[in-house]
Formats: structure tokens, C-alpha cells, sequence
């Protein structure tokens, strides 16, 4: 899947900075906290504190176009505690713990696969972080984010955002069909 552009590894390095890893200030905790608890776009906008706005700054072109996908992205971000190699979908159709089950049911991907506002997709995807026991891909989860911001937009003329759901669903697919064999 071809990836939207954006400072990578400034997001990387925010978020860090907001999970006290970095070496810089770290104490955001209760801002951490405050994005944990929210559970839709408006609380998320009306809670931003000082690290939303260090985000919307190191990826301007996306708080000046996708607002919500930031704000989506932010608070998801401020749950995940440790960062996986693994692309996002895999990750939700790995088996969990030697079971002979994905960590998210097929039910539930093709659920959030039929997303259509912005307060489902951060239900959906919140849910999935915490299945994933919040440990993501913090990049894979972006692309992500990203991709489905241009979706929710009708943007559906660019080939990468017609591919979302084919691709998410490749990556998925190919980890549960793993655990048939």
C-alpha cells in the first residue's frame, strides 16, 4: 500500500515525547490521561492541550486538512504504549497468545472496515488498539488514519484510497489464514 507522506519520524519522536520516552520533557501524563478518556472527536478537540498543537505542527499539511484524523490519531496514540514491527491489519489477524483465533474477529474487521464518520473509526479503532493489548505500529496506524481521512472525504479519485479496504483486508487475511494451515 502506498503510504501518505509525512514527517515520520517527527510523529515517531512525538510520540515518545508523549509516552515520557524521549529525553525531552516528559512528563505529559495528564494530558496522556485526558486523551485516554475521550470517546469521540468533539472531546477530543475540546481536551487538546499542548501536545496536540506540537503535533498539528510537526504535520501541518494534515491539521490544515484532516483535523480529525490528527485528533483521531493523538488520542489513539496516547494508548499505545509500545511500538510493533508489524503492520497494523497483520496485527489484528495475529493469533493472540497461542490461540487459534485473530486478535480481532472477522465480525469486527469487517465492521470497522464499513466505517463512514469519523466517531466510528475512532470507536473502532480504539477498540482495536486495546484488543492489540496497546501495542501498535505507531506508523502502520498513521497510514492508516491517513488514508481513511481521505476516504471519509470522497476522496476516492487517489488509486491508494480506493485500495484501503483491499489492503487492510490483504493484511488481515494473510495472518488468519496462517492459523489454518
Amino acid at each position: 500500500m502506498s503510504k501518505p507522506y509525512y514527517d515520520k519520524q517527527g510523529l515517531r519522536d512525538w510520540w515518545e515525547e508523549l509516552q515520557g520516552i524521549s529525553k525531552e520533557n516528559a512528563n505529559h501524563r495528564g494530558e496522556r490521561a485526558e486523551l485516554r478518556r475521550c470517546d469521540n472527536i468533539d472531546q477530543i478537540f475540546a481536551g487538546a492541550g499542548p501536545m496536540f498543537v506540537r503535533l498539528c505542527r510537526r504535520l501541518p499539511y494534515w491539521s490544515q486538512r484532516y483535523p480529525e484524523a490528527l485528533a483521531v490519531l493523538a488520542a489513539l496514540l496516547a494508548r499505545v504504549e509500545k511500538c510493533s514491527g508489524h503492520s497494523f491489519a497483520a496485527q489484528l489477524g495475529t493469533p493472540k497468545d497461542g490461540l487459534a483465533r485473530p486478535v480481532m474477529s472477522e465480525f469486527r474487521f469487517q465492521k470497522m472496515q464499513k466505517v463512514t464518520n469519523w466517531d466510528e473509526l475512532f470507536i473502532n479503532l480504539r477498540r482495536a488498539v486495546d484488543l492489540l493489548g496497546n501495542e501498535v505500529n505507531v506508523i502502520s496506524l498513521a497510514d492508516t488514519i491517513f488514508l481513511w481521512a481521505q476516504k471519509l472525504n470522497g476522496e476516492i479519485d487517489i488509486p491508494e484510497v480506493r485500495r484501503l479496504p483491499f489492503e487492510l483486508a490483504k493484511d488481515y487475511y494473510s495472518k488468519t489464514l496462517e492459523l489454518e494451515k
